[in-house]
């Protein structure tokens, strides 16, 4: 059993509504839903009955749940006292989580920063999908955190750093001498999408634009990483969408295409907890607060 089955059963318990608690835990249903259900298991008892149209915690939950939210409380407690006493210690200490697109626009900038003002600063610089990174966060894992995520939650600070525009790509191989102008007139070809658990926020803004255009494109590949995303494209299996920042990644033999349809973009935030002591986190957060002012 591991802490996130927990705080997913506490948000389920307090939502009572599957797509609710999924969203404000910055998921999927599907993926809420196989998590309960493995907390279960792993327990031996149902705690959520699912047999009414409204779900609602069984008895045996109930119980569970005074115990679950103690559990979350003396874990958070727990990280919290450590790198407490590791400050008091004069050991500056800074957990960041990041996107590639992170890793390759703003961090550089950072950690030049951070360095010259704290030279002996452990910096510790993790690549995770946006849920993960919000996981961590709210886990008290990672101090500071850039995703595609805005958390709605007055404990955090979610600054938007930029709106990054999408390009529709193919390899040349795969367009075929095609003239393309409109997702029309090739909706019944293959196409490379990311995993919704692993970038929702991404699926969503080409679920929201393609329902939009009245398109239903054919996913034919459903990548749960990055690199998986840029390979895939350079064998020339299919159309996709990408951020901009990922155009350099591609081979020469990849275009871009101009469609006739607007496409969506792909913010970028750094979040963190307004709350911090940590001293290396508050001189990173007025370095993200200039940036976007």
């Amino acid at each position: 059993m591991e802490l996130r089955h927990l705080r997913y059963f506490v948000m389920l318990a307090e939502e009572l509504n599957f797509t609710r608690a999924a969203e404000k835990l910055c998921t999927v249903q599907p993926s809420l839903s196989q998590q309960i259900k493995d907390l279960e298991e792993e327990v031996g008892v149902q705690l959520i009955d699912r047999s009414a149209r409204k779900i609602a915690l069984t008895l045996e939950g109930q119980g569970f749940l005074k115990y679950a939210l103690e559990s979350i409380k003396y874990a958070e407690l727990a990280i919290a006292h450590a790198r407490q006493i590791a400050n008091h210690q004069g050991q500056q200490q800074l957990f960041i989580g990041v996107l590639h697109v992170a890793e390759m626009t703003i961090i550089p900038q950072v950690i030049q920063r951070v360095r010259a003002q704290f030279p002996q600063v452990d910096l510790k610089i993790r690549s995770l999908s946006c849920s993960e990174q919000v996981q961590a966060l709210k886990n008290s894992e990672l101090d500071l955190i850039f995703s595609r995520i805005c958390i709605d939650d007055p404990v955090y600070s979610s600054s938007m750093l930029f709106e990054e525009k999408l390009l529709f790509v193919a390899h040349q191989n795969y367009i075929a001498n095609r003239k393309i102008q409109d997702l029309r007139q090739i909706q019944n070809d293959d196409f490379i999408v990311c995993d919704p658990l692993f970038s929702p926020v991404f699926y969503q803004r080409i679920d929201e634009f393609t329902a939009k255009e009245h398109l239903k494109l054919q996913y034919k590949y459903q990548v749960t990483n990055a690199l998986q995303h840029i390979n895939l494209i350079n064998m020339g299996l299919g159309w996709s969408f990408i951020p901009e920042y990922a155009r350099q990644l591609l081979n020469p033999n990849v275009q871009s295409i101009e469609l006739k349809q607007n496409l969506p973009t792909l913010p970028l935030y750094a979040s963190y907890r307004t709350d911090s002591e940590n001293p290396v986190l508050q001189f990173t957060a007025k370095i993200i607060q200039q940036s976007v002012q």
